[in-house]
C-alpha cells in the first residue's frame, strides 16, 4: 500500500509508556495479535501507539487508553456516529456508566434504560459460565492461573471484555464507539481496547482461545463472512460464542442469525451447541418468559475440534 497517514497524537490519561508496562506484566503478548487494518501486515510498537510493518505511514495512535485501528477518514465518521448515539441515549434518559457502575454489569443495570435490558444480559452472561466451566472441566482445562486469550466484539462499551478480564482471560475488546457509551466510557483497563470498523477483524489467525460476539453480531453488514472470518481466529479447542437478544431479529424484519450462525459453525468444522436462555428469579415468571420465544435471548456457542 502506498498511502500514508497518522492518526492522532496518543495523549490520553495514561502515559502511553506506563500502559506498555502496564501489558507487559498482564501478558502483552496479545498486544501482537493485532494486524493493520489496511493490509493485514503485523504491527510493531511506537512511543504513542502502533505502526504498521509493511507500510510505515500506516500509524495508529493508542488514545485515551484505546488503540484506534482507524484511518482519518474513519475516525472522523465513527466519532460522529459514537457522539450522535451519546446524544440520542442521553435525550431517553439512558445513564452512561461510571467506575463503579461499570464493574458491576450486567447484574446490576444502569439507571434510566429499559427493564429489562440488562436483566436479559445478565441471564445470557451467567448461561455462558455454566457452559464455558463445563467445556473447561471436560476437557481437564480448568484453570490455575490464564484462562488464555479471549477476544469480545462488543456492541459498545466493552462490559463484557471487562467481565472476560477478571475471570482470568487476556483479552481484546473492540468496538466501533468511543465515548461515554463506547470503549472510553471505562477510564481504565487491564485488557486491551481497540476501536475498528464493523467489518473489520485486525487480528491475527489461530491465537484466541475464545471470540465472543457480545450483542453485536446484527450490527455487520455481512454476518456470515464475518462468522468465517471470526472462526479463523481460534486456536484448536477454542470457543466461538455468539450472544443474541432475540427481541432485534426476526420480528424487524432481520435475518435469523441464530440459524446463520449455527450453520456457518458447522460448515467450518465447529461442534456447535444452541441455548435458549432461561429467565431467571421468579419460577412463574421464568416459565411465562421461557414460553414466549421472543423474550428468550440465544447463546450459540461452536467449538473448534481439536
Amino acid at each position: 500500500m502506498g498511502d500514508s497517514y497518522s492518526y492522532g497524537n496518543g495523549n490520553g490519561s495514561t502515559p502511553p509508556q506506563l500502559t506498555q508496562e502496564r501489558l507487559k506484566k498482564r501478558g502483552g503478548i496479545h498486544l501482537s495479535f493485532l494486524r493493520c487494518p489496511v493490509d493485514g501486515s503485523a504491527l510493531i510498537q511506537t512511543g504513542s501507539g502502533l505502526v504498521c510493518q509493511q507500510e510505515a505511514g500506516h500509524v495508529y495512535a493508542l488514545q485515551d487508553g484505546v488503540y484506534r485501528l482507524v484511518t482519518p477518514e474513519q475516525a472522523v465518521v465513527f466519532n460522529q456516529q459514537s457522539v450522535a448515539m451519546a446524544q440520542q441515549l442521553q435525550s431517553q434518559g439512558w445513564l452512561p456508566p461510571d467506575v463503579d457502575t461499570f464493574r458491576q454489569l450486567p447484574q446490576t443495570g444502569l439507571a434510566g434504560w429499559p427493564a429489562l435490558y440488562w436483566q436479559r444480559r445478565a441471564n445470557v452472561t451467567a448461561e455462558f459460565w455454566r457452559i464455558l466451566e463445563a467445556a473447561r472441566r471436560d476437557a481437564e482445562m480448568l484453570p490455575i492461573g490464564s484462562m488464555g486469550y479471549a477476544l469480545d466484539i462488543s456492541d459498545s462499551t466493552g462490559w463484557f471484555a471487562y467481565c472476560l478480564d477478571v475471570s482470568g482471560f487476556n483479552t481484546i475488546g473492540m468496538s466501533q464507539h468511543v465515548g461515554p457509551y463506547g470503549l472510553t466510557s471505562y477510564p481504565y483497563a487491564r485488557y486491551l481496547r481497540v476501536q475498528t470498523a464493523w467489518d473489520s477483524l485486525p487480528f491475527k489467525t489461530r491465537v484466541f482461545d475464545l471470540v465472543v460476539f457480545s450483542f453485536s453480531l446484527e450490527k455487520y453488514a455481512q454476518p456470515e463472512r464475518t462468522l468465517r472470518e471470526a472462526a479463523e481466529l481460534l486456536q484448536p479447542g477454542g470457543h466461538l460464542v455468539i450472544m443474541l437478544d432475540l427481541l432485534d431479529d426476526e420480528p424487524n424484519g432481520k435475518p435469523d442469525l441464530v440459524s446463520l450462525a449455527e450453520k456457518v459453525m458447522r460448515e467450518v468444522g465447529l461442534e456447535v451447541e444452541r441455548r435458549r436462555v432461561t429467565p431467571m428469579g421468579n419460577p412463574v415468571n421464568k416459565i411465562a418468559q421461557t414460553l414466549r420465544r421472543a423474550d428468550s435471548p440465544a447463546l450459540v456457542v461452536g467449538r473448534l475440534i481439536t
